[in-house]
């Protein structure tokens, strides 16, 4: 995740300052503006939510010993988290309201799904974010902040779950980018 934020930033795309090490390490080494931070265990691909520290004390009263912590940033200015789906061209946003308990549960794990219309800005970013990757089927979670919006994270293999009409439009997509990989392989290009 670490790399994929920098290859990000890199790319001039704005992301939510993030960092990787055990909560020992990482004690002296992230500026007190970059709390509260969202910390996760980093052997757990998905999930492994320890909470939100409100602090480095309590980033180590969290854990203590030397498993690796990825921590973000935790940035919830209209509480609400915003992810955002891709399939080529077609960006669709999805958001859900941050649990009121969020410093002791996964984010959004009781907030309810709710499909939204695309912030142009959000489009631009998204699609931007996929260039970097080459990608064309993926999400974007992202949050509004005081400076804009900010990645958090690209997923490239999404759960498009919810979203109305997303199976004939995936299946489309797919059969299409198939037939033109098929169409150069033919013309041996």
């Amino acid at each position: 995740k670490i790399k994929m934020l920098g290859l990000l930033r890199a790319a001039h795309i704005p992301c939510v300052p993030s960092y990787i090490g055990t909560a020992r390490a990482m004690f002296n080494g992230i500026p007190q503006t970059d709390y509260p931070l969202a910390v996760r265990l980093a052997s757990a691909p998905t999930g492994g939510w320890l909470g939100v520290a409100a602090d480095s004390a309590e980033l180590l009263r969290m854990r203590s010993d030397n498993e690796t912590l990825i921590g973000h940033k935790f940035v919830a200015i209209d509480g609400l988290e915003r992810h955002l789906y891709v399939i080529g061209e077609s960006v669709w946003a999805v958001q859900r309201t941050i649990t009121p308990n969020v410093r002791k549960m996964p984010f959004g794990i009781q907030g309810k799904l709710q499909v939204v219309p695309v912030r142009p800005a959000e489009r631009e970013l998204a699609l931007h974010c996929g260039a970097v990757f080459g990608l064309e089927l993926y999400e974007v979670q992202v949050v509004l902040a005081d400076e804009g919006h900010q990645v958090v994270d690209v997923n490239a293999f999404p759960d498009y779950a919810g979203l109305p009409g997303v199976s004939g439009r995936l299946a489309t997509y797919v059969e299409r980018r198939a037939r033109e990989e098929h169409d150069l392989s033919r013309r041996g290009t």
